[in-house]
């Protein structure tokens, strides 16, 4: 399954190519900040939300950024990963 970006200015997201899951985030100065994940339920349980989660964090890292997870999914899944830890910024008091 193909995941696509789409920008617009300081907004974003992730998403499936059918457009049935997708990460949403904005930036914030050296931040990228994931607000809200969404999976329809014919995807549920078949990994994809930690795919959204993991090209998020892949294109942080790409873009030297931290990641600030306001969305209870994304952070569940920041927290079991720890090679993610070091550009997960904890405090999410923004």
């Amino acid at each position: 399954m193909k995941i696509v970006q789409h920008e617009d200015g300081r907004k974003g997201r992730f998403e499936t190519e059918d457009g049935l899951a997708h990460i949403a985030y904005h930036l914030r100065d050296q931040y990228i900040v994931v607000d809200h994940t969404e999976v329809d339920p014919s995807l549920k349980g078949k990994g994809v939300g930690k795919r959204l989660v993991a090209a998020i964090a892949d294109w942080a890292r790409s873009q030297q950024l931290l990641v600030i997870t306001l969305c209870p999914f994304a952070k569940a899944v920041f927290e079991r990963t720890t090679d993610w830890h070091d550009i997960w910024h904890r405090t999410e008091k923004m």
